[in-house]
């Protein structure tokens, strides 16, 4: 027999049970969708600050080679590579970013990209030297369609929708029609822009074929 101050089990409740499961969905949902927007918004964040250091950063080194004749391009390439690599140690031993420290393993994982992105940068500084600057961005606009044809060779992930197929014409297109009157650079400027562009499409591909095939990625 039951004592007196205690109660009998009360039968569960569907309705409860519904309402707590379908209140879990939801903010499982929310949470979801909160971290999809973050994603998108560091994304949009840093291809933003992408354009505009690296805008700006052709912009100033233009001016320096025409105005002041800056002839020592080499150290450049130096200062901005030891620059990046010094950002990076510090925010990573500061626990900002989530990045493994420097080893053998992993600079022998990414020579390649390496090499590519100093070939690039140098490609880019020489160009920059017998190239307008507008000429110079006509280049960078075929930039996108290189990729891609590099990206469906090397990578074998299929090809684009339609939508990206189309907007990757247009580009380049109106890259063509922009730069077609001005031969005004020097032969070298647009041989150094064409390998430029090359290197750089060849970079970025295979440094997504090694942080896929990789566990950095």
């Amino acid at each position: 027999k039951p004592s007196g101050d205690s109660l009998p089990p009360q039968p569960l409740c569907i309705h409860c049970i519904e309402k707590s499961f379908f209140l879990l969905v939801l903010q499982g949902c929310a949470g979801l969708r909160m971290q999809i927007c973050r994603g998108r918004f560091l994304g949009i964040s840093v291809a933003i600050a992408h354009g505009v250091f690296s805008g700006s950063l052709n912009i100033l080194l233009k001016f320096l080679i025409s105005k002041y004749h800056f002839s020592f391009l080499t150290l450049v390439q130096c200062m901005t590579s030891s620059t990046a690599a010094i950002t990076l140690e510090v925010l990573r031993r500061c626990g900002k970013i989530s990045v493994p420290p420097y080893g053998l393993s992993l600079a022998r994982m990414f020579a390649g990209v390496t090499i590519l992105s100093t070939l690039q940068s140098s490609l880019t500084l020489w160009s920059l030297r017998g190239l307008s600057l507008p000429m110079y961005v006509v280049f960078k606009r075929c930039l996108p369609l290189v990729t891609l044809l590099i990206g469906v060779l090397v990578l074998r992930n299929g090809i684009p929708s339609i939508g990206v197929l189309v907007a990757v014409f247009i580009t380049t297109c109106g890259a063509a029609l922009a730069g077609a009157g001005d031969l005004s650079g020097e032969p070298v400027g647009y041989i150094t822009g064409v390998l430029a562009v090359l290197v750089h499409a060849a970079y970025l591909v295979i440094i997504q074929k090694t942080s896929t095939d990789s566990d950095y990625g």
